[in-house]
Order: structure tokens, then C-alpha cells, then sequence
């Protein structure tokens, strides 16, 4: 029969063990961004899976401390690797309050407008946000399911109160809208699926610069309500969700939508290379966290997250379900410089907050 100090031998070198698995997961998603999800499908899946790679390593780390302190080392090494993932995720930032003289800039996925739901006085409650706001620049997705002369009769009468210009792009059922206080110039479509896509706007700056802005809303996990449900029982109770055929169809939806959605991320990354150096801001719906391949793509373009560079916390922007992750992201150029990146919590007509940045020109 084995000795008390043999088998807490045996206890430390599983715990070890156990420990150099959970640091190597959390490496692994944390720099699994780099992977094409063209190329490896399952590596869109495996990104998603960072939040939950984090908590098993902090408490795994707590019981190392007491049990196994000498491999205490590896697991805060992990971290320190890990750190550009963790800040990305979740950014400590000091107050940054924006110059006089930048601009604001809010994109806000819509849902159709609150599904065009009304306030008591018979105003529409995202357009009364937006006017109450008074930023320079709104990026709009999922500004749709109304009636195509419904800009002209109802949104833009209601928005010119702040915005003196508006313009459209639709994608399928999708319109991808900007308002703004600039002159809009120009616009194209940078790639499109069935539904998604982003899209290029061309502003006037009042020194006679242009502003480009991309409006993007890339390609979603297209889930039905079950499997949404099925998703929120697997976060919150991961050993205790079955691993069946609705589960193998859940990933796999996740792992083509997120193939579907680095083409999308490529395409408008060349987009802003061929721009060169010129003031550009990237944002919208990018149905993706901060730790995947879209991000990847957009940071590799030599753009900055502004959330990343500014806000603070996880800044959750989608506000439904157990997905507590920001899928709504703001970029820029290196002639912009951002400012006071935040999720604006007051809005709660759509199933997403929207975020808020300031941009200041550099000189």
C-alpha cells in the first residue's frame, strides 16, 4: 500500500499534469486568431471557447498555489503570453475624454429599428436615441423589414434633426445605413454574402479631407432559437450539456459561418490596405469576439481597436442570451487617434448596444 507522502506525490504530478493541459488550452485559443477558418474550420470554434479556457486556468492556477506552488511559474507564464488576447478581450484602460473638436461616432445594430416598436409619443425609440446623441457619423445594421420608401418618409425626417445626410446600402434583406453631419460622397459594397457584407462610405471632411468609413455587418451563426438555447445551457453548464447530433449541428454551423466570415474579413482588410494612408474607421456587427480571425484580419491591416485601445471591461454589445461577448467593434487608422470607446447601455430597443467612440485627427 502506498505512503501518505507517495500518494501525494501521485496527487501533486496529476494536478501538474492537469495543469500544463488547462495552460496549453488557453494558449491555444488565445492565439488560435492566427488560423484560417477557410483552412481549418474548427479553429473558428475553438476561438469561441477563449472566456471558458481563462476561467479554468485561474482556477486551476488557485489550486496549483496551494497544492503544487512550483508549478505556479508555468501558469502565470501562460498568462503573461497570453496577455494580448486577455487585453483584447478585456481591456484596463485610464479615462481618455476626447478633444475638442473630434468626431463621435456610434455604430448600433438595429434589429429593424426595435422591430420598429414605438415610444408612447409615437416616435420611434432607436431613432430618438440617435437624434438625442448628436454624433457626427452613425454606422447602421439590420435597417431593414420596413418599406423601401421608409427612409425618405419616416427615418430621415426623424434623423435630420442631427444628420443632414443619409445613405444606403442593401445586401439581400440587409440595408447597412449611414447618417451623418459630413457630406456623403461616395459608396460601394466591399464583399456581400446572402445577407451580410460590409460596405464603404466615402464623407467630407470640413478640410476638405475624406473620411473612410466601412459599415460592416459580417456573416452570422444563422441559429435558430433552439440551438441559441442549446448554446446558453452549454456555456452555463458545460459538463453538464450532452454532447449530441443538435450539438455536432451547432458547431458545425458555427464553423461554416465563421469560413463564411474570414473571407468577409480578408476582403475588407485588402480594402483598407488599398486605401493606404488615409483616415479610415472600420466598424459594425462583426458577429465575432474579440479573439478570432476577423480581428485578426482588421489589426493586420495596421488598425487599431478602438474598444481595445480605450474602453474598459469586457463591454458586452450583444444583450441576449448567455452570449456576454462584444461582437460589435470599432477600428482606425494610424491618422486617427480614439478616444472614450464604450457600449452604451441606455439604448435597449435591439438586441444589441451600441458603441460609441470619439476620433481625433492627428497631426
Amino acid at each position: 500500500m502506498a505512503s501518505t507522502n507517495e500518494r501525494r506525490h501521485i496527487a501533486r504530478s496529476i494536478l501538474t499534469g492537469a495543469a500544463w493541459c488547462v495552460a496549453l488550452l488557453l494558449v491555444a485559443c488565445a492565439y488560435m486568431p492566427a488560423v484560417d477558418p477557410t483552412r481549418w474550420p474548427l479553429a473558428g470554434v475553438i476561438t469561441l471557447f477563449f472566456p471558458i479556457a481563462l476561467l479554468l486556468h485561474l482556477a486551476m492556477l488557485v489550486l496549483v498555489l496551494i497544492f503544487a506552488p512550483r508549478t505556479g511559474w508555468m501558469m502565470l507564464a501562460a498568462i503573461v503570453v497570453c496577455f494580448p488576447s486577455l487585453r483584447a478581450y478585456c481591456p484596463i484602460n485610464l479615462p481618455s475624454p476626447p478633444p475638442e473638436g473630434a468626431l463621435k461616432v456610434i455604430t448600433y445594430n438595429t434589429q429593424s429599428f426595435g422591430n420598429w416598436q414605438l415610444n408612447p409619443d409615437g416616435s420611434n425609440p432607436v431613432t430618438s436615441y440617435l437624434v438625442a446623441e448628436q454624433a457626427d457619423v452613425v454606422c447602421l445594421q439590420e435597417a431593414y423589414d420596413i418599406p423601401a420608401d421608409h427612409y425618405t418618409k419616416t427615418i430621415a425626417p426623424a434623423m435630420r434633426p442631427a444628420y443632414a445626410h443619409y445613405d444606403t446600402v442593401q445586401i439581400g434583406p440587409n440595408v447597412l445605413a449611414c447618417f451623418s453631419r459630413l457630406p456623403i460622397v461616395g459608396k460601394r459594397i466591399i464583399t456581400a454574402s446572402a445577407s451580410n457584407g460590409s460596405a464603404l462610405f466615402v464623407l467630407q471632411m470640413p478640410d476638405g479631407d475624406s473620411l473612410f468609413v466601412i459599415n460592416c455587418h459580417l456573416e452570422s451563426m444563422h441559429l435558430s432559437q433552439d440551438e441559441r438555447n442549446h448554446y446558453k445551457q452549454f456555456v452555463r453548464h458545460p459538463g453538464q450539456t450532452e454532447i449530441d447530433s443538435s450539438s455536432h449541428r451547432l458547431l458545425g454551423k458555427v464553423a461554416d459561418a465563421a469560413a463564411v466570415r474570414a473571407g468577409q474579413a480578408r476582403a475588407t482588410a485588402a480594402a483598407v490596405r488599398a486605401l493606404g494612408d488615409r483616415r479610415i474607421i472600420v466598424c459594425g456587427d462583426m458577429n465575432d469576439t474579440p479573439v478570432s480571425y476577423t480581428r485578426h484580419c482588421l489589426t493586420s491591416a495596421s488598425l487599431t481597436d478602438a474598444y481595445a485601445a480605450t474602453g474598459r471591461g469586457i463591454g458586452r454589445s450583444f444583450n441576449r442570451d448567455a452570449i456576454y461577448v462584444r461582437i460589435d467593434h470599432m477600428f482606425c487608422s494610424s491618422s486617427l487617434r480614439p478616444h472614450d470607446a464604450h457600449i452604451d447601455r441606455q439604448a435597449t430597443a435591439s438586441d444589441h448596444y451600441p458603441l460609441v467612440c470619439h476620433f481625433a485627427c492627428r497631426r
